[in-house]
């Protein structure tokens, strides 16, 4: 998919770039960037509500227009199905970084997109982006390394925990609910 280099001619180049500024529903053609974690989103987002425009152009000056370019606008079912699977991710990104994100959300989301369906069938996507993260207890050490610090932090701070784990008072049945545990830390 030669989506970037498109959008760079239609940017860099006098005649492509005015004629695509003519369209009054065209977007400015975006590019990747290293440092926007999101920008090949947006870049294939832009090419995708360019296209038509792009190939109206392509149409209307067809001996002004790179014969190459021109090909290269056709490969739309990819730009289309890439766009598709970098949405759940995108969106993962921007929960991940939003205020409000505490660990447990941020693992959460990330467990989500292991099930997400439209990037279920992208293997390379599944084994190299989206970490595998296991859900589990922690182990009996690992408890007792948090109940050795509770005791020198505070020792009533081990009462708390033997409630919380037991479901008791002071805590309320509603604290142990899907809807209270889906909660973030924050709410």
């Amino acid at each position: 998919m030669h989506v970037t280099e498109v959008q760079k001619h239609f940017c860099n180049h006098h005649k492509p770039n005015g004629w695509l500024s003519e369209c009054k529903e065209s977007v400015k053609p975006q590019f990747p960037n290293d440092t926007r974690w999101k920008s090949q989103l947006t870049c294939l987002d832009t090419f995708i509500k360019n296209r038509t425009h792009y190939m109206i152009i392509v149409q209307d000056h067809e001996d002004e227009m790179d014969a190459n370019i021109a090909k290269k606008i056709q490969d739309f079912k990819n730009a289309q199905d890439l766009a598709a699977q970098l949405r759940p991710i995108g969106y993962a990104l921007d929960k991940s970084q939003s205020r409000n994100c505490s660990n447990a959300v941020g693992c959460r989301i990330w467990i989500q997109l292991k099930v997400e369906p439209v990037l279920e069938q992208n293997i390379w996507l599944q084994k190299n982006v989206i970490p595998d993260i296991k859900v589990k207890k922690l182990t009996m050490t690992q408890m007792n390394t948090v109940n050795e610090w509770l005791v020198a932090k505070d020792p009533k701070y081990i009462w708390y925990l033997i409630a919380y784990e037991a479901k008791a008072s002071p805590f309320p049945p509603s604290f142990f609910t899907d809807n209270a545990v889906s909660l973030s830390p924050v709410t």
